[in-house]
């Protein structure tokens, strides 16, 4: 029913699985990026051994971009987010083989391209959450399964903290709540920098 490798890349991905869990408790943005580091490295090992290249293109490139995130001066970090576009981009368009391979060029395009504004929390939760709608999409196509399961605590993750830090009231209606999801609040939650 499964072969070596599927079963192998499901253990590479329960392994990043557990770095993302230890990532989301984390405070500081240094560390939480530091930690994303290891993850994408593990996930874009699970993508290759699964035979999805593009996965495993936009993964490396994502923790090459927090690591130049970390060590990089601020007015340097446009330069780099760009440049992690970029860089997918090339080789993404080299291996794009399938209908679905578009599916990670474009969330991790859209989750880049908001680090533009990685102190506005509200933002990036709501592209959070939007990306991993695509995320989850590509996972159950390609067979990562506990991918599946960690983008969609990750999603999970980041409705709670819009819900807890926006102070969403909890008798509000889900039409409410739609509507809330794509306001901005208007005094926005700023975290430190990088």
């Amino acid at each position: 029913m499964f072969d070596n490798m599927f079963i192998w890349a499901q253990v590479v991905g329960l392994c990043g699985l557990c770095i993302n869990i230890i990532t989301w408790q984390l405070k500081s943005p240094r560390h939480i990026l530091m930690m994303n580091i290891p993850s994408y490295a593990l996930w874009s090992a699970q993508y290759f051994m699964l035979g999805a290249p593009l996965g495993a293109i936009f993964n490396l490139c994502s923790a090459l971009r927090d690591g130049g995130l970390i060590f990089v001066q601020e007015r340097f970090v446009p330069y780099v987010i760009v440049g992690s576009v970029l860089l997918s981009w090339s080789i993404g368009l080299y291996f794009f083989a399938f209908w679905y391979d578009a599916i990670p060029m474009v969330g991790g395009t859209i989750m880049s391209l908001a680090f533009l504004q990685r102190n506005n929390r509200p933002l990036i939760a709501r592209v959070q959450i939007i990306c991993s709608l695509l995320w989850l999409l590509y996972d159950a196509l390609v067979g990562s399964y506990i991918g599946f399961s960690c983008t969609l605590f990750i999603m999970v993750s980041a409705m709670v903290g819009i819900y807890r830090h926006e102070h969403w009231d909890r008798r509000s209606t889900s039409k409410r709540y739609l509507k809330l999801f794509f306001t901005m609040p208007k005094h926005v939650s700023q975290t430190t920098a990088f």
